[in-house]
This record gives C-alpha cells, sequence and structure tokens, in this order.
C-alpha cells in the first residue's frame, strides 16, 4: 500500500465570550472572534483522530454510491 501525507487546512475553535463557533483556514499565534471581536492567543493545535480507518472507508464508499447514480 502507498503512503500519503495529509495537510490540515483550517481549524474550528469556540469563542469562550460569546459561544460561537469560529473558523480558521490556517495556524495563526491568535485569533479574533467574528462575532464579538475578542482576540485570543492560540496555546495548542489539536487534530481530530478517528477511531477506526473503516468509518472513513464506509464514508468514501457511501459518497461514490451516491454520486454514481
Amino acid at each position: 500500500m502507498n503512503s500519503i501525507r495529509l495537510v490540515a487546512s483550517g481549524y474550528f475553535w469556540w469563542c469562550p465570550e460569546c459561544g460561537i463557533d469560529n473558523y480558521t483556514g490556517k495556524a495563526p499565534r491568535s485569533v479574533v472572534c467574528r462575532r464579538c471581536l475578542a482576540e485570543f492567543q492560540v496555546v495548542d493545535l489539536v487534530h481530530r483522530q478517528v477511531s477506526a480507518i473503516d468509518v472513513q472507508q464506509r464514508l468514501f464508499c457511501a459518497e461514490v454510491e451516491a454520486t454514481s447514480r
């Protein structure tokens, strides 16, 4: 099996001031909330992990089946 490298293209974060979900397209040193404009220092980046590879394979297969009809 060949291997590939995945590159993260963005991060979701929750504003502790107003409670809204935000998105940033890169890994910045600080972020600004789109609603309340509060600014926060980024202290950690966390990458979501899938519990099993077969979950990803099932999602991919379902998408292929839906688009091939």
